[in-house]
Parts: structure tokens; C-alpha cells; sequence
């Protein structure tokens, strides 16, 4: 099986793309043939959790780098 979805593809969605990527896969999964779909599903879905968690973690650096600076002054 060849993945559709290879890191550097998902590397080059938009968060948008790879939500709207969930949903059809999710459809397609319930098929009668959809194992491929859902080994598809869960690169997906690895990758948006990947993402959310590189937010969070930058959103806390940024934080500690402002107080940082204010702290400097």
C-alpha cells in the first residue's frame, strides 16, 4: 500500500487542509474496504496532534521570552 499522505505532504497542508482530510477520511473509512482510509485517517490525525502541541509549546516560549524582557529592563 502506498501512503497518500506522506510527511512531506502533510508537512505542506494548512491546517485547514488536513481538518477537511480528517473528515473525508473518516467517511471513507466506514466503507467496506476502508482499511486504507483509516491507516490514512490516523497519519492525519497524528499530525494535527503534532501541531497542536508545537502551539502550545511555542505559545509558552513566547511567553517566557516576553518575561524575560520585561524582567531585563
Amino acid at each position: 500500500m502506498n501512503r497518500v499522505f506522506t510527511r512531506d505532504v502533510l508537512n505542506d497542508m494548512s491546517d485547514e487542509q488536513i481538518e477537511r482530510a480528517i473528515e473525508g477520511l473518516k467517511r471513507a473509512s466506514r466503507s467496506k474496504d476502508g482499511f486504507a482510509a483509516q491507516t490514512e485517517l490516523c497519519y492525519a490525525q497524528r499530525e494535527q496532534s503534532w501541531r497542536k502541541i508545537r502551539k502550545i509549546r511555542h505559545a509558552e516560549y513566547m511567553k517566557q521570552q516576553v518575561k524575560k524582557t520585561h524582567f531585563s529592563r
